[in-house]
């Protein structure tokens, strides 16, 4: 997707809606191109994060790996 388009940020996150929308506050944040995985212990960080991918991966979004940050 070109971010430099008119409202390609708002289908960005109505997407993200939809395709996360059963993890959003419970153990995701979204904002407005950007997603946070939270957790309370780091076992279950991992297992939470393992989840996110798959489903990443099962709608075929792709992350880019210069802009991403993984803090466990």
């Amino acid at each position: 997707m070109l971010f430099n388009l008119k409202n390609v940020g708002a289908m960005y996150h109505r997407a993200m809606d939809l395709i996360l929308y059963d993890m959003i506050n419970h153990n995701i944040e979204m904002y407005i191109n950007d997603i946070m995985v939270k957790s309370m212990s780091q076992a279950n960080h991992l297992s939470e994060l393992d989840y996110e991918f798959k489903c990443m991966r099962l709608h075929n979004i792709k992350i880019n790996s210069l802009k991403y940050a993984l803090y466990v």
